[in-house]
């Protein structure tokens, strides 16, 4: 006959620490959703073109002209093409490339000047 009550206070502990009545599960799941969209939104995930966008955008508005920040342009165009922006990609590759051209223009003449003078 003791052994009635112990089970039934056992019983009811164990619900009382089981449910969470003071907590909203919306709240909970906007948390845990949150907390992936976090995760997820790296410039490493091949399916996070922003993050890309926004990576390949700061380097190129940190970097010098030449052929880093090409490079970097090109990159940003790639993902601006995956990310659904097809008219943007194309004028920032059109501009990238106009740039590559005149930047390998100058190279060669320096290089020529360069010759000349060890001539």
């Amino acid at each position: 006959m003791k052994i009635k009550p112990v089970v039934f206070l056992l019983i009811v502990s164990v619900l009382a620490v089981s449910c969470d009545y003071f907590s909203n599960p919306n709240d909970k799941m906007i948390k845990i959703l949150d907390a992936r969209k976090m995760m997820y939104n790296v410039k490493s995930n091949p399916f996070a073109a922003k993050a890309e966008v926004a990576y390949y955008d700061s380097i190129i508005n940190s970097s010098d002209e030449g052929f880093f920040k090409l490079f970097n342009e090109l990159n940003k165009g790639n993902a601006l093409l995956k990310f659904g922006k097809e008219a943007e990609s194309v004028s920032i590759m059109e501009n990238a490339i106009k740039r590559k051209k005149r930047l390998m223009a100058k190279m060669i003449h320096k290089r020529l000047n360069v010759w000349q003078l060890l001539i």
